[in-house]
């Protein structure tokens, strides 16, 4: 689970990199850089690619293209430019075979001295004790060699599933139509904020609006006794002033305030 975690968000971030960008542009011969997005798929091994570009056919393209290079490179991605641990583990595998080799065939032709007179090809006697050594040497280059050969395998296997663990499940389709904008939600998002925008203008000029208007108000922030009131007119009705009983002959309106 924790190699797995890890190889997803090498490749999230691989994806992402300047340097798919700039391959994908070079082979698409694209002028601007498109849009991009990738992100993992929670509760899998999936990672899901977004290309975004004003022409579908682009977008489609894009996505499907800078997925076959991930797939062609992930292998040079994994290990970089130093020789993989297969390649190296292959040289030391050599090594092991050539020193196994030579142990075996000093074995065989001291034993093959001893046998005959007890000398070897230079006529020296064979020392007391030196087959022995020699065929310790070989049961230890065979034991290396073993256990060389033994990572070798685990390496080139590691590496083979490495090769193939990145593949494409589902290409990207043709977009039909536009991902923005989205005017449906756009139009939620619109007339949820001016209904809210309203209702806060609302209580705002409410709580800051000083003017009485009403019985109720006068008595409220007043405190004082209401002697009378003035009837409202109807609107719409031609305003006609009457004769004053103190002045009857001007024919001009008072206004009499009671307090």
């Amino acid at each position: 689970n924790a190699l797995a975690a890890r190889l997803v968000n090498t490749y999230v971030e691989i994806a992402t990199g300047d340097r798919l960008r700039e391959q994908v542009m070079n082979e698409l011969g694209l002028e601007r850089e498109p849009g991009v997005e990738v992100e993992p798929v929670p509760e899998t091994e999936l990672l899901r690619i977004t290309a975004s570009d004003p022409d579908p056919a682009v977008a489609q393209t894009v996505a499907n293209l800078l997925a076959r290079m991930m797939i062609e490179n992930s292998l040079e991605f994994y290990g970089g430019a130093a020789p993989t641990a297969r390649e190296l583990l292959e040289i030391q595998l050599a090594e092991a075979q050539t020193n196994l080799d030579n142990a075996v065939a000093a074995y065989d032709m001291a034993l093959r001295s001893s046998r005959v007179e007890t000398v070897d090809v230079q006529g020296t006697p064979v020392p007391e004790g030196y087959l022995d050594y020699l065929q310790a040497q070989v049961t230890l280059r065979q034991q290396i060699y073993a256990d060389v050969l033994e990572r070798y395998e685990n390496a080139r296997y590691n590496e083979s599933l490495r090769a193939n663990a990145i593949t494409i499940v589902e290409e990207a389709y043709l977009p039909t139509s536009p991902a923005s904008p989205k005017k449906a939600l756009n139009l939620l998002f619109g007339l949820v904020g001016g209904l809210g925008v309203g209702a806060v203008l609302a209580f705002l000029l409410e709580t800051l609006d000083t003017s009485i208007r009403s019985t109720e108000e006068v008595q409220t922030t007043v405190p004082l006794p209401l002697l009378g009131q003035i009837p409202e007119a109807p609107r719409g009705l031609p305003f006609r002033s009457a004769p004053s009983p103190l002045f009857p002959e001007s024919g001009y309106p008072f206004l009499a305030d009671v307090y």
